[in-house]
């Protein structure tokens, strides 16, 4: 008896590879890919730290400011790194046309997250040493 061939879901081949893209960025990625919930929650997470130094008066609001920033940071970093080892089986979710399309569609999404973090990076690096020449 001849068993039919059933076609392995588009992009499950990529299931073990790590995804930059959701990696490096979470937060609009998972917007994309219509992870609108862990989205929100990756934001509030980046967010919130900011919005209690405006709401906490007095001294302590440095204090509160760097203990909540760090542990919202890593409950961050903490999403970032599950969405880069998961992120090809959320992004399988959505509805490719194909393999190749699966692939470049994430492969774009790698490139500007590489571009903006190098942008950022650059940036950062000009900053300092503009206030180191300046000082």
């Amino acid at each position: 008896m001849d068993v039919p061939e059933v076609d392995a879901p588009i992009g499950s081949r990529y299931l073990g590879a790590w995804n930059w893209g959701a990696f490096l960025l979470a937060g609009f990625w998972l917007f994309w890919h219509k992870r609108v919930r862990l989205g929100i929650l990756y934001w509030c997470l980046l967010i919130v730290p900011f919005i209690l130094v405006l709401l906490i008066p007095g001294d302590i609001r440095i204090l509160v400011f760097i203990i909540a920033r760090l542990l919202f940071f890593i409950f961050a970093i903490g999403i970032t790194i599950w969405l880069g080892r998961n992120g090809n089986r959320i992004a399988m979710k959505r509805h490719f046309e194909s393999d190749a399309q699966f692939v470049t569609v994430e492969q774009r999404w790698a490139t500007a997250g590489f571009i903006l973090w190098g942008l950022s990076l650059s940036i950062s690096i000009l900053n300092v040493l503009a206030s180191t020449v300046t000082h």
